[in-house]
C-alpha cells in the first residue's frame, strides 16, 4: 500500500483501539466507585459524563500529536502525548466541572483515567509491535532519500539497517563527494 493507505489505516486502528480503551476504562471507573447496583438515574448521568470524557480525551489525543505519522510507533515520544493529553483532558474536565458547579465524583475520574492511560498505553505497545514487524517485511515504511557526505551517507545507512523495524527504506544517496561515473 501507499504510504498515505498504510498511514490512514494505522491512524483508524489506533483511534478505535483508543476508543475501546476509554470506554473499557469508563466502565471500570463506574464499577469502581458505584459498583454494579447504583440507580438509573446515577447510570446515565455517568454515561454522560463518560461519553463526553471521551470524546474530550480523544480530541486532547488529536491536539497532542497522538494521531501524528511522524511520531507513531517511537516509543517514548507517543507516550508522552499520551500522558500530556491525559493530562489535559483531567484539568478540562476539572474546570468544566468548576465552572458549571457539576458535582462529579473523584473516584469516578480516579478510577477512569489511571485506567484508560494504562489500557492505551498497552494497546498502543502491542500495535507497536505489529508494526514493527511489517517494518521489518518492508511493509508500512517511510522511504527516504539520503543525502549528505560518502561517509555521513554510510553512517546512516548503517544505523537504518540495524534497526529494520524504524521504518525507513533508503531509495537512493545522494552523496556530495561521490566521483562521478
Amino acid at each position: 500500500p501507499t504510504r498515505q493507505n498504510w498511514a490512514v489505516r494505522y491512524r483508524t486502528i489506533m483511534l478505535i483501539l483508543d476508543l475501546c480503551c476509554m470506554v473499557a476504562a469508563t466502565i471500570c471507573g463506574y464499577a469502581l466507585r458505584f459498583g454494579f447496583d447504583s440507580s438509573a438515574a446515577t447510570t446515565f448521568s455517568y454515561l454522560t459524563v463518560g461519553a463526553i470524557l471521551c470524546l474530550a480525551w480523544l480530541v486532547a489525543l488529536q491536539n497532542a500529536g497522538g494521531y501524528d505519522v511522524r511520531h507513531l510507533v517511537s516509543g517514548p515520544e507517543e507516550a508522552k502525548r499520551v500522558l500530556r493529553a491525559s493530562a489535559i483532558t483531567v484539568g478540562g474536565l476539572a474546570i468544566v466541572c468548576y465552572a458549571t458547579q457539576t458535582l462529579v465524583a473523584r473516584g469516578f475520574v480516579i478510577g477512569v483515567v489511571p485506567v484508560g492511560v494504562v489500557l492505551i498505553l498497552l494497546t498502543r505497545l502491542a500495535l507497536r509491535q505489529w508494526v514493527r514487524g511489517r517494518r521489518e517485511r518492508a511493509e508500512w515504511v517511510h522511504r527516504i532519500l539520503i543525502v549528505g557526505t560518502t561517509a555521513s551517507a554510510r553512517h546512516l545507512l548503517g544505523v537504518i539497517e540495524r534497526d529494520a523495524g524504524a521504518g525507513l527504506h533508503v531509495i537512493g544517496i545522494c552523496a556530495d563527494d561521490a566521483t562521478i561515473g
